[in-house]
């Protein structure tokens, strides 16, 4: 406790964000020591916790924090230095579902990237799928196009880019139009020509080998 009074914090909220930087001090004091004084005479601010708390049951005390308007766990446990009818653990309730319903807040929805790497982490991909699976990963919305404006289309969305690159017959016509006859030609000249891959064996699914690709009409 001296310790703690030592570094002259003056508030719940400045002593949790604070106490890593002091070797000993513990982050939990309130949960360590079974003859915890309460905050202000732990933080020697003079704001004794009274004698006996009345906490209130889960359902009421839900109800104060929403009464009160806090918004976030950091207001809440402000709020325990003025308040003896908050629980100092409402988390250990068997009633608790988090913070969010707990005081009565709406989901924070993912940012558009954050939504984009939900949905890759799904394995996700079609619009269709999307509408029948978004509820997997809480933060997803179900009308996406509506709510980001970086939308573009669903293949961006969902990681299905097309191809920068030309479709296996129109690659294979190009490079034969441009005179490639090698592969060793086709590794020193391929740049000349926008579209095709520095690797089409492993690019194309299609891929029949060289002579295929660089001598056949690929109709």
């Amino acid at each position: 406790m001296q310790l703690a009074q030592a570094q002259g914090y003056r508030t719940l909220a400045e002593y949790r964000a604070c106490c890593h930087e002091i070797p000993g001090l513990p982050s939990n004091p309130d949960r360590d020591y079974p003859d915890f004084p309460g905050w202000g005479t732990f933080l020697g601010t003079g704001k004794a916790r009274r004698k006996q708390r009345q906490a209130l049951p889960f359902l009421e005390a839900q109800a104060l924090a929403r009464e009160l308007g806090l918004k976030s766990r950091q207001d809440y446990m402000e709020r325990l230095e003025q308040d003896d009818r908050l629980p100092h653990h409402p988390t250990s309730f068997p009633q608790w579902q988090g913070w969010e319903a707990f005081l009565g807040l709406e989901p924070q929805a993912f940012t558009y990237e954050d939504a984009r790497h939900a949905v890759r982490e799904l394995g996700i991909r079609t619009a269709r799928e999307y509408h029948q699976r978004y509820r997997e990963h809480p933060g997803l919305p179900s009308t996406p196009a509506s709510v980001y404006p970086e939308w573009t289309t669903w293949s961006d969305f969902l990681g299905e880019r097309p191809s920068r690159y030309l479709a296996y017959g129109e690659a294979s016509r190009a490079a034969r139009a441009a005179g490639i006859r090698t592969f060793r030609e086709y590794a020193s000249r391929y740049k000349e020509v926008p579209g095709l891959p520095s690797t089409p064996n492993q690019t194309y699914s299609e891929w029949e080998g060289w002579a295929s690709f660089l001598a056949v009409d690929g109709g």
